[in-house]
């Protein structure tokens, strides 16, 4: 059994969220692209003229969030602390998280692991219809049970080493 535990350093945390920022920005810049497409469609094909106004008033309500969507500001996000609390089996890894005031276990099977992210200090756990912004962080100085080694060799086949 392997277990992280503790809080993620600051330096840390900001990287994270450079890496959430730039997973969730070219989702919402397409979404922006699709609306201006159906905008311009709308204007000139006389059967999309009856949705206009909708995709007009979409398209404002777009560009006023865009800033708040594709930005996270620091102090913000330094406000919650991140302390995971990860347990890793031999077939399947845990995370502690709040439900309703009480401490309860996601549970995942190993098979539902897409890739391990190793960022230095981090492994990001990546699952099955997920990316960076669902990840499960594990802080390597954060280790309490078995070792980095025998981590590497449960997720042998799925760790990614982040290019430099």
């Amino acid at each position: 059994m392997i277990e992280f535990n503790g809080p993620i350093t600051e330096e840390n945390q900001l990287k994270r969220i450079k890496k959430v920022d730039k997973e969730v920005r070219y989702p919402t810049l397409l979404f922006g692209i699709i609306l201006l497409v159906m905008m311009i469609l709308s204007m000139l094909i006389p059967f999309f003229k009856d949705i206009l106004w909708d995709i007009i008033i979409c398209l404002v309500i777009y560009l006023a969030i865009l800033p708040a969507i594709i930005k996270t500001p620091k102090k913000v996000a330094l406000r919650i602390r991140i302390a995971p609390h990860v347990i890793i089996t031999d077939n399947e890894v845990m995370l502690e998280v709040w439900d309703n005031g009480k401490l309860i276990w996601w549970k995942k099977n190993l098979s539902k692991v897409k890739k391990v992210l190793d960022c230095g200090e981090l492994y990001y756990i990546i699952l099955k219809h997920g990316g960076i912004s669902t990840s499960w962080i594990c802080q390597k100085s954060n280790i309490v049970n078995g070792t980095i080694e025998e981590f590497e060799t449960i997720f042998e086949s799925k760790i990614v080493k982040e290019p430099d």
